[in-house]
């Protein structure tokens, strides 16, 4: 073969081969186990397998990492996510805004939120699109994340100039409402307008739900009109670390739950929260690594990630890693 004027050269081509140990575990608190993982080179005579195996929350994610190891993806990218809503109209309490640009009351969550490696026990509600954990910021002129010139330690469910039911009603319209069941707090935007200039017969029906376990849901419901100029994502307290979803384009539709999670505590390769490895393999060769799981104190349920395997013998594979976390055995005493 001859291109641009050099002959280029045939090199063998490897073949990838995987054998792995059970990556399911069953876990009481406390208790840890290990899988086995082997990468084999099993092709052609002086051929050179590069490989990289990588954890993720995510079988797909879209974006990260930030600082905190967040990642994000929705339900028009995985499987497993189902467009979610949560029903809160029958529990809910209103929120009051000054104006259309400023919050209102510091409420409690009811449990601590774990953000950027803080506990927030309190949040704030700004009318334009968001929840605070700091200072409120009266900026309806949305901008990319993370950036000092956007409201620093906040959640961005959709941040534009948005102009719900306020104190100094100007052409608003939809309530914000809110709940908290000591496991999650949700921020329900009910049908609220945008600032009526150039965005006429523009409402928008979204959610920004905040897990006990430091997941972050926005639930878009019902988006009417125009809806490409908002921010979406996170940022932390010094606004040089953050997660940015969208900022002034068409990723919002109905019907659409976006997530962000961080990489689990419970495992890693070789390590715990060690999500990458990475190799070169002549041919005859294996390597091994280890998938390491622990079980520290998880709520008793199911718990999923994904290994993922790719190489330049054309191979592209994603497997669940799975924990179980087992209730404690009780241990009845001698009536």
């Amino acid at each position: 073969e001859f291109i641009d004027g050099i002959d280029a050269i045939d090199l063998p081509d490897p073949v990838i081969s995987l054998i792995d140990d059970n990556l399911n575990f069953e876990l009481a608190n406390s208790e840890s186990d290990q899988a086995t993982f082997s990468v084999s080179n099993i092709g052609e005579p002086e051929s050179v397998l590069s490989y990289s195996a990588t954890i993720n929350v995510f079988e797909n994610p879209q974006g990260g990492p930030d600082t905190n190891e967040n990642y994000w993806s929705d339900s028009n990218s995985e499987l497993n996510i189902n467009s979610e809503w949560v029903d809160i109209s029958d529990v809910a309490s209103i929120y009051s805004f000054p104006s259309n640009d400023a919050s209102g009351e510091i409420l409690d969550i009811g449990f601590a939120f774990p953000f950027y490696n803080e506990e927030k026990l309190q949040l704030f509600i700004n009318p334009n699109g968001w929840i605070g954990f700091e200072q409120d910021n009266e900026s309806w002129d949305n901008t990319q994340v993370p950036s000092n010139d956007a409201p620093n330690s906040a959640v961005f469910g959709f941040w534009d100039d948005l102009n719900p039911i306020n104190n100094d009603c100007n052409s608003c319209s939809g309530e914000v409402l809110y709940h908290s069941d000591g496991d999650r707090f949700v921020v329900w935007f009910n049908n609220v307008s945008h600032w009526p200039t150039n965005f006429e017969n523009s409402y928008y029906d979204f959610q920004i739900v905040l897990h006990k376990t430091g997941g972050i849901d926005f639930n878009y419901n019902n988006m009417v009109g125009f809806t490409n100029s908002a921010t979406i994502g996170i940022q932390n307290s010094n606004g040089d670390s953050g997660i940015q979803i969208a900022f002034n384009n068409d990723y919002i539709s109905s019907n659409l739950t976006t997530k962000i999670k961080k990489n689990p505590s419970w495992v890693g390769i070789n390590e715990l929260e060690n999500y990458s490895f990475s190799g070169d393999l002549v041919d005859g060769s294996t390597e091994s690594f280890n998938i390491v799981s622990l079980n520290d104190g998880l709520p008793a349920g199911n718990y999923t990630a994904y290994l993922k395997i790719t190489s330049n013998a054309n191979f592209n594979e994603t497997m669940p890693l799975a924990l179980t976390s087992l209730e404690e055995n009780l241990v009845l005493g001698d009536l």
